[in-house]
Parts: structure tokens; C-alpha cells; sequence
């Protein structure tokens, strides 16, 4: 009888470390498997995979975030007297060639004042912009290709100069310059009004026209942020 009572004991043993080994077989097994289970497509990529395809946005987000880092000193605000209050960007595709470029604003309590990168040989290359048109209040999107910029007026109100930029070798070239001017009041008291087209003077009709055509939608601009840097990487922008 003692032999038989071992005999069910020791049974009963070995039923309950196989459920045991089953258990822990299934919990361990399925919820953290070892290194060998871990394929290489199971891993998240350290940047997406468009990345790979579009290189420009991994090299403009690094311009991004060494700007975010160190905004200030800057040789790039020498030519404002007044101290930066915010930093944005855009990415357009001003010449159509498939690969954007890169346009940082600097806003101030005046104006901002732009950067423009361009992607050419796996790096990012600055372009030279107009003199005359590195600050602009407000970018538009014309169209056809290129970029419009307006300033408006500081000392009269209702006075604008507008630009579109086109990319040449290595600069940005204003192709198109619009201006309406208003001057001081004549004897009558009515204020003197004029309208340039590339600094000729026309008439108010076709500069209204002229305007219209190449103005296009305005651009939304994003503050230079650790979320918007990843949405670069990412392809989200």
C-alpha cells in the first residue's frame, strides 16, 4: 500500500511540473520571446523608410535642430537690430524639381527675416537671396512655381511691395516686382497712389491684374519644435 501511495504521490508530481512547464511556456514564451524569435522587420526603424528616399529631410531637420539648440548668437540676425521672438520654417518646392528647399523665418516685432537652404549633392546649400527682399511679412505659394514674399508698408498704410522669387544658379531671382506707393496728400488733401509693375508705372487695373495671377495661396508656416523636427523626418510635413 505504501509503494502505491508513492507511486499516485510521485505522479501526481510530474502532472503538476508538466502543467507548470506548459505554463511558463506559454506566459514567458509568447509575451517576451528571446533574442533568436526577433526578426529583423519586427524592429522600428531609427528613421522612417521615405527618409531613405527623400535624404533632404533628414539633412534639413538637422538644420532645424541645431537652429532650436542655439538660436542665439547667430550671424544670421546681424542684419536685424531687433532681437528674434520666434523661429519658423517651411518646406516648397520653389523651381518644380522634385526636391523642396528649406525656408526659415526669424520673426522679430518688425519683420522676419528668411534663410533659404536647397538639397544639391547628399548636403544642404544655401541660396542668396535679392538684396531688398530678406524680410518679408507674409509668403504665398503662386500658381505656377516659385515664391511669392510681401512687405507691406511701414510708414504709409496701405503701401505693399510684393516679389516673385524664382530659383536661379545658386540665388533667388525676383522675376516679377509689384509696388503700390502711397505718397503724401496733395494740396486737395487726396493722397498720390502708385502702382509698379518691375518699376514701371501702371495703371491701377493692371497691377490689380498682374497681382491676382501670381499672388497664389498663403503659407503656413511651422515653429521650429522637437515635434515638427520628427514630423520633417517622418514625412508628416
Amino acid at each position: 500500500m505504501a509503494s502505491r501511495k508513492t507511486i499516485i504521490i510521485l505522479l501526481g508530481l510530474l502532472g503538476a511540473l508538466s502543467l507548470l512547464s506548459y505554463a511558463i511556456v506559454f506566459f514567458v514564451g509568447t509575451n517576451y520571446p528571446s533574442a533568436e524569435v526577433v526578426q529583423a522587420d519586427d524592429v522600428i526603424p531609427a528613421i522612417a523608410p521615405d527618409t531613405m528616399e527623400e535624404p533632404w529631410r533628414n539633412v534639413y531637420a538637422q538644420i532645424l535642430k541645431d537652429l532650436s539648440q542655439n538660436p542665439l548668437p547667430s550671424p544670421w540676425y546681424e542684419q536685424s537690430v531687433y532681437r528674434p521672438m520666434y523661429l519658423a520654417f517651411f518646406i516648397h518646392d520653389i523651381n518644380g524639381s522634385g526636391t523642396p528647399e528649406l525656408f526659415i523665418t526669424i520673426g522679430t516685432h518688425y519683420r522676419e527675416l528668411m534663410k533659404v537652404f536647397t538639397f544639391s549633392n547628399d548636403a544642404a546649400m544655401p541660396l542668396t537671396i535679392p538684396s531688398g527682399y530678406i524680410f518679408g511679412d507674409q509668403f504665398y505659394l503662386p500658381p505656377d512655381n516659385g515664391l511669392g514674399i510681401i512687405s507691406w508698408g511701414f510708414h504709409a498704410i496701405g503701401s505693399f511691395w510684393y516679389a516673385h522669387l524664382v530659383m536661379g544658379e545658386g540665388k533667388l531671382i525676383a522675376e516679377v516686382e509689384l509696388a503700390r506707393e502711397i505718397g503724401a496728400c496733395t494740396d486737395t488733401g487726396m493722397e498720390v497712389t502708385s502702382y509698379l509693375i518691375n518699376r514701371e508705372e501702371v495703371t491701377e487695373a493692371r497691377f490689380d491684374d498682374m497681382f491676382r495671377s501670381i499672388v497664389g495661396d498663403w503659407v503656413v508656416q511651422h515653429e521650429i519644435t522637437e515635434e515638427n523636427i520628427q514630423n520633417v523626418i517622418f514625412g508628416c510635413i
